[in-house]
C-alpha cells in the first residue's frame, strides 16, 4: 500500500509541472522560472540527502563530481530548461506529451552508448511511440499549440533521455539519489552565469508565490523524495510506468485547470504514447533504465 501511494503521489506530481507552471510564462522567464524550482527543490532535498548519507557506503571522487556536473548541465539547465520554453510557446498538454516521449529516446541512447539490446518487440514499441510523437507534431489542431513549442518540448525529451542513461553508467558505483542531488546542486550553480548572460530580471511575484511554492517544494522537492521511495519499494523500470500516467494526467489537469480543449490528433497520440510505451516497458525481461522527471 505504501509503495501505491508513493508511485501515485509522484505520478500527479509530475504530471502537474506543464500545468501549474504555464500561467507563470505571463510574467517570468522560463529560464529563470526552472533556476528557481531546482534552487528552491533543493532546500527540500538537502536534509533528505544529509540524512540518507549515513546509510550510502561509497566514497565520491573528482571524476564522479564532475561527471554529476556533466549530468547537471545536461538535465536541469538544458533539458528542464527547453521544456519549460516550449510550456511557454505550446499548450501544456502537448508539452507534457512530448517529454513523455523521452523512454523511446533511452532505448535508443542504450543501445549506442550502453550496448543495451533491442529486442524486435522494444523496435515495434519505439516506432508506435514516435508515430504519436509525429502526429501530435505534424497534424495537431489544438488551439494553442504551437510547431515551435513542440520542437522544444522534442530537444526537452531527447537530453533528458540522454541525462538517464549516461545516469546508467554511474549507477554500479553511485546511488540514484547522489545522482539527483549533486546533479541538482550543480545545474543550479551552474544556472547563475546563465541568468547573468541573458540579464535575466529576478522577480518574484506575490500572486503567484503558491504556484512557485508548489513547483520548488513540493514539485521538485517532495515529488523527487516520493520517486526515490517509489524506485527503492518497486524498482526503477517498474517506477518508469509513471510515465503510462502522466500523458492521461496531464491531458485531464490542462482540459480542467486550463480549459485546453481536446482534440482527436491529442488522443491518438496519448494512445499511440500509451501503447508504445507498454510494449517497451514489458518487453524487458530484467530491470532496465529508469525513467524520471
Amino acid at each position: 500500500m505504501t509503495s501505491i501511494i508513493y508511485f501515485l503521489i509522484t505520478a500527479f506530481l509530475f504530471s502537474s509541472m506543464e500545468i501549474v507552471s504555464k500561467p507563470l510564462m505571463k510574467v517570468y522567464n522560463p529560464i529563470y522560472l526552472t533556476f528557481l524550482r531546482f534552487f528552491l527543490g533543493l532546500l527540500i532535498l538537502l536534509p533528505f540527502y544529509m540524512i540518507k548519507k549515513k546509510t550510502l557506503n561509497n566514497r565520491l571522487n573528482i571524476n564522479d563530481h564532475i561527471y554529476f556536473l556533466l549530468l547537471g548541465g545536461l538535465n536541469v539547465v538544458l533539458s528542464m530548461s527547453l521544456l519549460q520554453i516550449s510550456v511557454k510557446f505550446t499548450t501544456a498538454s502537448s508539452a507534457s506529451l512530448f517529454f513523455c516521449a523521452n523512454p523511446f529516446f533511452v532505448a535508443v541512447f542504450a543501445f549506442f552508448i550502453l550496448k543495451y539490446k533491442i529486442s524486435k518487440k522494444e523496435i515495434l514499441g519505439i516506432i508506435i511511440g514516435l508515430t504519436g510523437i509525429y502526429i501530435l507534431l505534424v497534424f495537431n489542431t489544438q488551439k494553442g499549440f504551437s510547431f515551435i513549442g513542440g520542437i522544444f518540448a522534442l530537444m526537452s525529451a531527447i537530453s533528458f533521455a540522454l541525462y538517464i542513461v549516461l545516469s546508467k553508467k554511474l549507477l554500479n558505483n553511485v546511488s540514484i539519489i547522489q545522482i539527483s542531488i549533486f546533479s541538482f546542486l550543480y545545474g543550479t550553480i551552474l544556472f547563475i552565469p546563465v541568468l547573468f548572460i541573458l540579464k535575466t530580471e529576478l522577480i518574484f511575484p506575490v500572486h503567484y508565490f503558491i504556484n512557485i511554492i508548489y513547483l520548488g517544494f513540493v514539485l521538485t522537492g517532495f515529488g523527487y523524495i516520493c520517486f526515490f521511495k517509489t524506485i527503492k519499494s518497486i524498482g526503477a523500470s517498474s517506477s518508469a510506468m509513471i510515465f503510462f500516467l502522466k500523458p492521461v494526467i496531464s491531458f485531464v489537469l490542462a482540459f480542467i485547470f486550463l480549459k485546453e480543449e481536446a482534440s482527436i490528433h491529442i488522443i491518438l497520440a496519448i494512445v499511440f504514447l500509451l501503447s508504445g510505451a507498454a510494449i517497451n516497458l514489458l518487453s524487458r525481461k530484467r530491470e532496465g533504465i529508469a525513467t524520471n522527471s
